[in-house]
C-alpha cells in the first residue's frame, strides 16, 4: 500500500509538501506509490514533477475531513485512493500571422502549446484565459472550443484529459511562470522537439480536422 501525506498547502521551493515529497523519495521508498492530499493544486504537479515525484491524485482537505467521497458517505479515511484523470486546458493563440508556443521550463522539456491544469472552482475558460496571461503574458479571447484530447499516454507522468481552445492574443508576448521562453510558429516552421501529443493537435488545428 501507499504512503499517504496530508498537507495543506501548495507545493512550492521550501514548504512542508515539497521537503515531505524529498523525505519519501530519501526513505527509499517508491514515490510512485505514495499519494499525495492537497488543499489546493496550484503548480503542485509541474514543481513535483520538477523533483521526480509523481502525484497521482488530488484530493481537498475539506472532502477528507468531511467524510464524504464519490462512491457514497462511507468514511474517507481510511479509504481507497484511486487514480483519476486530470483535467487541462491549452489554448491555441493565433498571434501576428501564426501560433503561439512556449519552451517548458519543468519536465517534460520541450515546446508546447501554452496551457496547465484547472484549478478547484474554475471553469475550462477561466483557467484557459489565466494560464494563458501566466505564461505568455498576453490577454486571450477565446474564440472558440476546439477538441478534447484524452489518451492516458498523452502525458508521461499521468493520464489528463485536454481540453483545447482556439483564441486570439493580445498585449506583448514573454513567456513566463512555468514557460521559460514564448515564440510564434507557422506550420512549415515548427521546433523539432514538441512536447505529450501537441504535434498531433498542431496538425488537427493546421489541417482544420475539428
Amino acid at each position: 500500500s501507499g504512503r499517504v501525506a496530508v498537507m495543506d498547502d501548495v507545493a512550492t521551493e521550501g514548504n512542508s509538501l515539497l521537503r515531505a515529497a524529498r523525505a519519501v523519495r530519501a526513505a527509499g521508498l517508491a514515490t510512485e506509490d505514495a499519494y499525495v492530499i492537497l488543499d489546493r493544486g496550484q503548480g503542485a504537479p509541474e514543481r513535483l514533477a520538477a523533483e521526480g515525484l509523481v502525484l497521482h491524485f488530488l484530493f481537498s482537505i475539506e472532502e477528507v475531513l468531511s467524510g464524504k467521497t464519490e462512491a457514497g458517505s462511507e468514511p474517507a479515511i481510511p479509504f481507497e485512493l484511486r487514480r483519476i484523470p486530470r483535467p487541462t486546458v491549452d489554448v491555441l493563440i493565433e498571434h501576428e500571422g501564426g501560433v503561439v508556443l512556449v519552451r517548458r521550463r519543468h519536465p517534460p522539456t520541450g515546446w508546447a502549446i501554452p496551457g496547465g491544469f484547472v484549478e478547484y472552482g474554475e471553469t475550462l475558460e477561466e483557467a484557459a484565459v489565466r494560464e494563458m496571461r501566466e505564461e505568455t503574458g498576453l490577454e486571450v479571447e477565446l474564440l472558440r472550443q476546439f477538441h478534447t484530447y484524452s489518451d492516458p499516454d498523452r502525458d508521461p507522468r499521468f493520464h489528463t484529459i485536454g481540453t483545447v481552445f482556439v483564441g486570439r492574443g493580445r498585449g506583448a508576448l514573454a513567456g513566463g511562470d512555468d514557460a521559460e521562453e514564448a515564440r510564434v510558429f507557422t506550420r512549415d516552421a515548427l521546433p523539432p522537439d514538441i512536447a505529450f501529443d501537441h504535434r498531433k493537435i498542431l496538425e488537427d488545428y493546421f489541417t482544420a480536422r475539428y
